[in-house]
C-alpha cells in the first residue's frame, strides 16, 4: 500500500453525508426448500431505496439481509444476494461441522459488495442445499426483509488540488475546531511543529524518535527530564511545567495534552487515547456511527440498529421522551402513539383496532384499504355492514336469504347442523332419505336408500349385499350386476346361483363345479356293517385328485377294498360311489371290529355262566316259623319241611316231603 497516496487521499477527502436507513417491505410467504442436493430457491423483491422520502438511499455502503427460515442441517446452506445492477454476493457459505437443528430466526446476513450501487431495482435471494450432509426432511423460508445502508447523494468528494496551499492551510488553522472539544491553539501548535520540524529531523538522524511507549507524548532525546511534574504525569517524569510537557500520560491523553478523563463525544480506545465519537453520538463505544450509546443533541437512537438518526426510518414509532425510534410491531407498516399501535399495514395484511392481521376476525368484514369494520349485530361473520349481508349466523339463529332468524319462515325447516332455513319438499331427492319430516344425507357409500342403514343402491364399484356397500361380497354371495346375490345352499364360495357354479364347498363336501355329501348307496352291506360314517371323499396320495371324481378312481377304490377287506362287495360305476379307503382307516375299521368281537364273546360267555349257575344253585324260599315253643314243635313235628321252587323260578305251590331222616335232629 502507498502511505503517500494515502495521506494525499485524506488531504483531499471531504466527510461523507449523512448516512440513510431504508428497510423494505417484509416478505412473508413459506417457501419450501427441497432435501435434494444441489436444490435451489429463488425468490425476488422490487425496492424503490425509499424514493422521495427522508431515508432514500441511492449510494449504498452496505446491505442487511433479515431471514428466518429452518432447515436442518443448517450447515448445508449456502444463501447468495444478487443486485439490480448484477453485482452477486454469498452471505453464507456452507459449513460441514454446522449440524445443528436451530433456526434462523430474524438473522441478519450482512454484505458490503454493493457499495456505491444504486438500491432501487430487483433484488434476487437464492438458497442453494449445497452441503453434502444427510436431509431428512425439507426446510422452509418464512420470511426475508432487505435493510439498505447509504446516502442520498453521491459520498465522494475531494477538495481541489489547489485548495492546499499556505494561505488556506493557515486559514483552516484559525478555524479549526471538533465539536468544541478540542483547543485551537493546541493543534496550531501541533502543525506548526509538524511543518518546522520536518525538515531538521530529515537531517538529523538522531532527531529520530525512540521506539514510541503507551501515553507517551515526547522523547527525551534532546531534552531534560524533571520530576517536579502535573499531576496528570506519569512516573516516568515530564520536560516541563503543564499536562503538555509530560513524558507520558497518567491516565488518558487528548491530543498532545494529559487528562484525567476523555471529554464529551470522545471515548478512550485501546490505547489511552481519546478520539472522538461519531458527530451523531452523544457518547460512544467505537468510531463508528454503529457504535453510539447515546444521540447527540437533535438525534433519535434507532434501538434495534443501535445508530442515532436526526429522524426515524419508515416503520418505526418516535417517542420524543426517550429521543429514540421503536420498530413498529410485526406487519405494521407505520405506527402511531406507540410501537405496537398500528396505522398502516403491509401487502396483505389488513387492520383491525390497530393491529395488523391477515383476516379479519369474525364478526367484522374487510372494507377496501380501510381495515376490518364490524358487521350488523344479528351476524356471526358477514360481507357487508346491513342485517341482510350476512354470511353464517350465531348459534341458536339460522340464515335465510342473508338473514339470520331465531325461527324459520312458512315452507322452510332449520337444519341445526348446517343452522340454515331449508325448503321443504314433497319427496326427498337422490342422496337423502325421510326421517322424522326431514331429509337426511344419505351415507357416503350409497347413491340412494331409505335409511342411514339401509342402502338400495350404491356409488361406483361398491356393491349392494343386505342393505350395505361393500368393496367386495361376503362368503355364500357372488357379485351379480352391482349387488351381492347368495349362492347355492351347499356352496361355500360360488361364480353364479346354481349347484354346478359352486367355488369351494364346506369341510366333507365334494368339489365338481357342485357340492354333494358323500354317498353310501353304491357300497354292498357288509361294508356299510363294517363301517357306517366313513368318508367317501379320499384323495389320492400318489396324483392328488379325489378317487371318485372318474372311473379309474372307482376303481382304485374298488381295488383297495378288495387288498385289505376280504368280503365281497362291488362297486357301482353307474353312480357316484363317495368312498375312498385309507390304511390308516382300514387299520382302524379292523381294531374296532376286534374288539367289538372281543365284547360279543365275553358278553355270551357270562350269559351262560349265568344260566348254569341258575340250575346249580336254585334259589330257595323259606317259610315262616311259628310261634310255639321249639320244645312242643320237636315232640309234636317229626320234621320240617321245605317247600322248593322249580328250575325256572316259579312257585308252583308243590311242596316236597322230606323224610325225618333227611332232617337234621335239634342239639
Amino acid at each position: 500500500m502507498d502511505a503517500a497516496q494515502m495521506v494525499t487521499l485524506a488531504e483531499q477527502w471531504i466527510n461523507v453525508p449523512p448516512q440513510h436507513i431504508c428497510k423494505s417491505q417484509e416478505i412473508n410467504e413459506d417457501k419450501p426448500i427441497e432435501i435434494s442436493f444441489g436444490y435451489t430457491i429463488s425468490v425476488h423483491m422490487d425496492v424503490n431505496g425509499c424514493s422521495g422520502t427522508v431515508n432514500e438511499v441511492r449510494y449504498l455502503e452496505h446491505v442487511q439481509c433479515k431471514l428466518s427460515l429452518s432447515f436442518f442441517p443448517r450447515g448445508n446452506l449456502r444463501i447468495l444476494l444478487t443486485s439490480p445492477m448484477g453485482t452477486t454476493s454469498t452471505l453464507l457459505f456452507e459449513r460441514t461441522h454446522d449440524a445443528t437443528s436451530s433456526n434462523f430466526d430474524d438473522w441478519p446476513f450482512l454484505s458490503v459488495h454493493f457499495w456505491d450501487e444504486n438500491a432501487e431495482g430487483r433484488w434476487t435471494l437464492q438458497i442453494i442445499n449445497a452441503g453434502n450432509n444427510h436431509v431428512t426432511q425439507p426446510g422452509v423460508l418464512k420470511k426475508w426483509q432487505l435493510i439498505f445502508y447509504g446516502t442520498a447523494t453521491n459520498p465522494v468528494r475531494l477538495r481541489d488540488n489547489k485548495y492546499f496551499n499556505s494561505d488556506n492551510i493557515r486559514q483552516e488553522e484559525r478555524t479549526y475546531h471538533i465539536n468544541d472539544v478540542y483547543d485551537v491553539s493546541e493543534y496550531s501548535q501541533f502543525l506548526n511543529e509538524i511543518e518546522l520540524g520536518v525538515s531538521e529531523r530529515r537531517s538529523n538522524p538522531k532527531n529520530i524518535p525512540s521506539a514510541q511507549r503507551k501515553n507517551v507524548l515526547s522523547d527525551a532525546n534532546d531534552r531534560q527530564i524533571q520530576r517536579l511534574c502535573d499531576p496528570e504525569c506519569d512516573d516516568q517524569g515530564c520536560y516541563g511545567k503543564g499536562p503538555t510537557q509530560c513524558v507520558a500520560c497518567k491516565r488518558y491523553r487528548l491530543d498532545n495534552s494529559c487528562v484525567s478523563r476523555c471529554p464529551p463525544r470522545s471515548f478512550v480506545n485501546q490505547g489511552g487515547v481519546c478520539w472522538p465519537c461519531h458527530e451523531s453520538c452523544e457518547t460512544c463505544a467505537g468510531a463508528g456511527q454503529d457504535s453510539c450509546l447515546t444521540c447527540a443533541p437533535a438525534h433519535l437512537l434507532v434501538t434495534d440498529l443501535a445508530v442515532c438518526l436526526q429522524q426515524c426510518p419508515d416503520g418505526y414509532y418516535e417517542d420524543p421522551d426517550a429521543s429514540a425510534c421503536y420498530p413498529c410491531a410485526e406487519h405494521c407498516d407505520t405506527c402511531s402513539e406507540k410501537s405496537d399501535m398500528c396505522s398502516s399495514c403491509t401487502h396483505n395484511y389488513v387492520l383491525y383496532n390497530g393491529s395488523c392481521l391477515a383476516a379479519c376476525p369474525p364478526g367484522t368484514y374487510q372494507k377496501d384499504d380501510a381495515g376490518c369494520m364490524p358487521c350488523h349485530e344479528s351476524c356471526e361473520s358477514c360481507k357487508g355492514p346491513s342485517e341482510s349481508a350476512c354470511v353464517s349466523c350465531r348459534i341458536g339463529d339460522y340464515s335465510f336469504k342473508g338473514f339470520c332468524l331465531s325461527k324459520c319462515p312458512t315452507g322452510y325447516y332449520s337444519d341445526n347442523q348446517r343452522r340454515e332455513c331449508v325448503r321443504c319438499v314433497a319427496e326427498c331427492g337422490q342422496g337423502y332419505y325421510q326421517t322424522a319430516g326431514k331429509c337426511s344425507v344419505c351415507p357416503h357409500t350409497c347413491t340412494t336408500c331409505v335409511s342411514r342403514l339401509n342402502c338400495t343402491s350404491c356409488e361406483g364399484s361398491l356393491r349392494l349385499q343386505s342393505g350395505t356397500c361393500r368393496v367386495t361380497c361376503a362368503p355364500g354371495y357372488y357379485p351379480d350386476d352391482g349387488t351381492c346375490s347368495k349362492c347355492y345352499l351347499s356352496c361355500e364360495t360360488c361364480s353364479g346361483p346354481r349347484r354346478d357354479q359352486c367355488g369351494s364347498c364346506p369341510p366333507e363336501w365334494r368339489v365338481n363345479h357342485k357340492c354333494l355329501p358323500c354317498c353310501t348307496e353304491s357300497l354292498t352291506p357288509i361294508y356299510l356293517g363294517l363301517n357306517q360314517t366313513i368318508d367317501c371323499c379320499h384323495c389320492d396320495k400318489e396324483i392328488g385328485g379325489c378317487l371318485n371324481e372318474s372311473s379309474a378312481g372307482k376303481r382304485r377304490i374298488a381295488e383297495s377294498i378288495k387288498t385289505h377287506i376280504t368280503a365281497s362287495f362291488f362297486v357301482d360305476d353307474t353312480k357316484d360311489s363317495p368312498y375312498i379307503w385309507d390304511p390308516d382307516l382300514i387299520v382302524a375299521w379292523i381294531c374296532g371290529f376286534t374288539l367289538l368281537t372281543l365284547i360279543s364273546i365275553l358278553i355270551i360267555v357270562r350269559i351262560k355262566y349265568r344260566r348254569k349257575s341258575r340250575m346249580t344253585f336254585p334259589r330257595t324260599e323259606y317259610s315262616q316259623l311259628t310261634t310255639v315253643d321249639e320244645d312242643l314243635v320237636l315232640f309234636s313235628t317229626p320234621c320240617t319241611k321245605l317247600k322248593v321252587k322249580g328250575m325256572c323260578g316259579d312257585d308252583s305251590g308243590v311242596t316236597n316231603s322230606v323224610t325225618c331222616s333227611e332232617c337234621e335232629e335239634p342239639t
